[in-house]
């Protein structure tokens, strides 16, 4: 499945966000979504937390529904104990409300996300003028619709007997490394190069004078990327706030020798 990460914006005065997807993302179906929200934590913690009702935190999170819809109102939360310090994230499955979203776009009128203590005070950080990197995000993972078409690669692929240069598949699972600091994607085709060089696929490049050179020197040609396409990553720093970078280099998409 593909991982897609949807950034909110907010409606004021009510505690109402919005999340928006491109029509090429609402061709497929949502196999899972998660809301990751953050909640604010305190300094002072209370030696009885029962007895103090500033350190609960309720979360209630609701499908904004269209004045004359029919359809009952859903509804996702939870209720936990304030965090210690700056805060954290939490997440709260989210699969129906967007699955709704996908196949009626205009049923998305957004969210609305009451995190209180029990004083009354917001919980959560829903502002983005104030703090850009905790507001909330939909992280929401998808398949697609009917049978899959294999795409055609553009570059050369190795098949099942093939010794020259060619690229190879190479998944990168971040999970499986335990780097849970890294929002999306959680899993990436890295792909690599593997073969022979022969001279017949040398003289083929626009270098072959030079290589021919080398190899009358006993030097070998190599396998390796000739083409390569950077990777977009969202992922927290140090300080829990969300990134979004472009890293290079980071996919192989065609292979030579050189």
């Amino acid at each position: 499945s593909a991982a897609k990460v949807a950034r909110s914006s907010r409606s004021t005065p009510r505690n109402i966000i919005h999340f928006k997807f491109t029509a090429s993302a609402l061709q497929y179906s949502v196999e899972k979504a998660i809301l990751h929200i953050f909640i604010k934590g305190t300094t002072f913690p209370n030696l009885d937390p029962s007895s103090n009702k500033s350190m609960r935190v309720s979360i209630e999170v609701s499908k904004i529904q269209n004045n004359n819809s029919d359809e009952e109102i859903l509804k996702i939360g939870q209720s936990m104990k304030k965090p210690l310090g700056k805060g954290r994230w939490i997440q709260l499955e989210a699969t129906e409300i967007v699955s709704k979203w996908f196949l009626a776009p205009r049923s998305n009128l957004g969210l609305e996300i009451e995190a209180v203590d029990g004083l009354g005070n917001e919980a959560a950080v829903l502002d983005h003028h104030l703090e850009e990197g905790l507001v909330p995000y939909l992280e929401v993972h998808t398949i697609q619709r009917g049978p899959r078409r294999k795409k055609r690669s553009l570059g050369f692929d190795c098949t099942k007997n093939e010794t020259r240069c060619c690229r190879l598949p190479l998944e990168i699972d971040f999970e499986y490394f335990g780097w849970d600091w890294i929002i999306a994607p959680k899993r990436y085709d890295a792909y690599y190069c593997s073969g022979k060089c022969p001279v017949a696929v040398l003289q083929k490049h626009p270098i072959t004078h030079i290589q021919q050179l080398a190899l009358a020197n006993d030097f070998s040609a190599c396998c390796a990327p000739k083409v390569v396409k950077p990777l977009k990553m969202l992922y927290f720093d140090q300080f829990d706030n969300i990134v979004r970078e472009e890293l290079p280099g980071m996919v192989v998409t065609r292979c030579g020798c050189a």
